[in-house]
């Protein structure tokens, strides 16, 4: 165990040098600062003759040739896995509410029905496509495009991450679904499947903010620190 802490300055002066490798997102230059802190405080501890600038030069040199940057990758790694556990927990625990069940299978229903009501009608404005999958198809990519919006999803590498570990919704089967001038595949197989991809549409968009919340805690505990 390390006897020998470096002061806040010290510290500062390490996050100062991380950031002149290319290293700019805070999480990772925090990530790399854990690691890099403890190297020079375990330098000082072997040779108390150390000054601090020598540690740093000889800690720097035991990361080898390829420096900071597995540290960096491993990070990133480790955030993907736990944004795909937090995404998929709230997936499944949004599914099996005993309260939720019954209003899924609900709007399952309502959106099989409305599908069939505008196929029968043949309300296709919009590509030849029914005007149900239609609404759903633009409802789920705005509904995306606002959670990235108004997560600022590009400005963090947390956010960055919860964003990328979704399960891909395959949305374009809603648009590629056969119409009614196809006999050979009934029609209320499309229906059934819509109102299927309504209930996923749902549930994915719920975990995924769900899993956005948790990235913004993330990252804003690692905010703090670097504002302390």
């Amino acid at each position: 165990m390390n006897n020998i802490k470096l002061t806040g300055e010290q510290l500062k002066e390490l996050a100062g040098y991380i950031k002149t490798k290319g290293f700019k997102d805070p999480a990772i230059i925090n990530e790399i600062l854990d690691h890099f802190a403890c190297k020079v405080e375990e330098e000082m501890e072997i040779d108390s003759s150390l000054s601090f600038y020598d540690a740093v030069h000889k800690a720097r040199n035991s990361f080898g040739v390829m420096g900071f940057a597995p540290i960096a990758a491993s990070f990133t790694k480790q955030l993907r896995s736990r944004y795909r556990k937090v995404y998929w927990k709230n997936f499944w625990q949004t599914a099996s509410a005993p309260l939720h069940i019954p209003l899924l299978l609900v709007l399952g229903y309502g959106c099989f029905k409305c599908w069939l009501w505008a196929n029968a009608h043949n309300y296709q404005h919009l590509m030849d496509m029914n005007d149900v999958s239609a609404i759903l198809t633009l409802g789920y990519v705005i509904a995306q495009a606002v959670i990235m919006y108004k997560e600022e999803t590009r400005k963090n590498l947390y956010k960055q991450t919860a964003f990328g570990v979704v399960w891909f919704f395959p949305w374009m089967l809603i648009y590629i679904m056969p119409h009614s001038n196809r006999p050979n595949i009934p029609v209320w197989v499309s229906a059934f499947i819509i109102g299927i991809l309504s209930i996923l549409a749902v549930l994915q968009l719920i975990a995924l903010r769900a899993t956005m919340k948790a990235a913004a805690a993330d990252y804003n505990e690692v905010e703090q620190f670097f504002n302390a």
